[in-house]
C-alpha cells in the first residue's frame, strides 16, 4: 500500500509542475497568475506579489526531480528576472509587497513575510540550478532584512514603509517562522556562518516568546512588549504547530544545532490533540489556546500539508508502525480531498471536507510540493 501511495505522490508532483508550467505564467504581461479557476483559466487579479514569485522560484527549483529540467530552469530564471526588474525597489532596497500588472508599485510596503519568500525562492534557485545572481540577491535581501527590520526587542518588524520606517513593533509569529525557513534555505545554498547565526536567533526567539513549553501552545499574535495580544492572543493555528515541528527538525538537520527540539514534541502532540478532527479528518484552521475549542472549523489545504510534513519527520525519527500508518492516512487524505488529477488543488473545505473554493492559488503549490517531498523521503520503498 505504501508503494501505491508513493506512486500517487510522485505522479501528483509531476502534474503540479506541469499545470503551472502550462497555465500559470502570464505570457502577455509577465509574472505568475495569482490563482487558477476550476477550468484552470486565470482568475483575474490586478497585481503580482513578491511572495508568489519566491514560492514559484522554489516550485521550479526544488521540484527538479519531478519536472523537465530545461523547462523548469528557464521558468525559475524567468521568475527571478521578473522579480528583479518589477518588484525590487531600486531606491531604498528590498522588495515591494506587490506591483500592478504593468509593473508599477501597487503596495510599497516592505513586508517581512514577502522578503522571507524572496530569500527562500532565490536560495532554492541558487541551490538547484547554481544560479549565481540568485545567490547574490538572496544574500543582499538577507542583509537588508537584518539591517532594516531587526528590532532591539529581539524580533523583527512585520512590515515597514517604503523607506524602511517602522511604525508597528508588535511581534507576529508567522513571518518569523517563514524567515527561519528562508534562512535555512540560504544557509544550505551558501554555508555562510552569519546566516546560520541568524537562524539560531530565530529558534531562540521561538523558545523565549512564541511557544509556551508547559502547554505546547504556539501563539500567533503579541503586543509591542512580546506579550500575547489581549484581543486575539488566544487564537492559535494547529497547522503552524505542525509546521514549526518540521522546521525545528530541519534546523537541526541543516545546521547540526538541536536547539529547540526539546519543546517540539509538546507542540506536535498539542496540534494532534486539538487540531485534528476525529470525526471527518483534516486539520482545523483555528482553535483556542485556552481549552482547545474549535474557533474556525473550516480546513484549508496548507494545514494538512504541514501535518503530512510533521508526520514524515516523526516516522523518520521513530520508524514505528504507528507513525507509518499515521503518515499514510494523512497522505491519502491530502490526495483524496484536496489534490486534483490535473495537478491542481482545492483551497478550502468545510468541517465535513466538502469543498467551497475550487480555485487553485499559486501560493499553495509550495506547500503541496514540500509535503510530497517530505512524505516520499519518509515512506519505505
Amino acid at each position: 500500500m505504501s508503494d501505491d501511495l508513493r506512486a500517487r505522490l510522485e505522479a501528483h508532483a509531476g502534474r503540479l509542475l506541469d499545470l503551472w508550467a502550462r497555465k500559470g505564467w502570464d505570457e502577455v504581461r509577465g509574472g505568475w497568475h495569482e490563482r487558477l479557476g476550476p477550468d484552470r483559466a486565470p482568475v483575474p487579479v490586478d497585481f503580482r506579489r513578491v511572495m508568489v514569485a519566491g514560492r514559484m522560484m522554489f516550485l521550479f527549483s526544488a521540484g527538479r526531480p519531478f519536472g523537465e529540467p530545461g523547462r523548469d530552469r528557464a521558468l525559475a530564471r524567468r521568475t527571478l528576472e521578473f522579480a528583479r526588474d518589477r518588484l525590487r525597489d531600486p531606491v531604498h532596497g528590498g522588495w515591494w509587497f506587490k506591483v500592478d500588472l504593468d509593473g508599477r508599485p501597487a503596495d510599497r510596503t516592505k513586508d517581512l513575510y514577502g522578503h522571507a519568500f524572496a530569500i527562500f525562492g532565490l536560495s532554492a534557485a541558487a541551490l538547484a540550478w547554481g544560479d549565481a545572481e540568485a545567490r547574490d540577491l538572496a544574500l543582499e535581501t538577507f542583509e537588508v532584512v537584518e539591517r532594516r527590520l531587526r528590532l532591539a526587542e529581539g524580533w523583527y518588524a512585520a512590515a515597514a514603509r517604503e523607506d524602511w520606517t517602522v511604525d508597528d513593533r508588535r511581534l507576529l509569529q508567522n513571518p518569523h517562522m517563514h524567515l527561519l525557513e528562508a534562512y535555512l534555505a540560504l544557509f544550505e545554498a551558501t554555508g555562510e556562518a552569519r546566516v546560520r547565526a541568524a537562524a539560531r536567533g530565530l529558534v531562540d526567539l521561538f523558545e523565549a516568546r512564541l511557544l509556551d513549553p508547559a502547554t505546547g501552545v504556539l501563539r500567533e499574535f503579541f503586543d509591542e512588549q512580546g506579550r500575547p495580544d489581549p484581543e486575539v492572543g488566544d487564537v492559535v493555528e494547529p497547522g503552524h504547530h505542525f509546521e514549526w515541528f518540521w522546521l525545528l527538525h530541519r534546523h537541526a538537520e541543516v545546521t547540526g544545532d538541536r536547539q529547540g527540539l526539546a519543546h517540539a514534541d509538546a507542540m506536535f502532540h498539542r496540534a494532534r490533540r486539538d487540531g485534528l478532527d476525529p470525526a471527518h479528518g483534516g486539520v482545523y484552521d483555528q482553535v483556542s489556546a485556552r481549552d482547545g475549542q474549535v474557533l474556525k472549523a473550516t480546513k484549508r489545504c496548507w494545514p494538512l500539508t504541514e501535518c503530512v510534513k510533521a508526520h514524515a519527520v516523526m516516522l523518520r525519527r521513530t520508524g514505528a508502525q504507528g507513525d507509518l500508518e499515521a503518515l499514510r492516512a494523512q497522505g491519502r487524505l491530502l490526495l483524496d480531498v484536496y489534490l486534483r488529477p490535473d495537478g491542481g488543488s482545492v483551497e478550502h473545505v468545510d468541517r465535513a471536507l466538502r469543498p467551497f473554493d475550487a480555485t487553485t492559488p499559486a501560493s499553495t503549490g509550495y506547500h503541496v510540493l514540500l509535503a510530497l517531498l517530505e512524505a516520499l523521503r519518509a515512506l519505505p520503498g
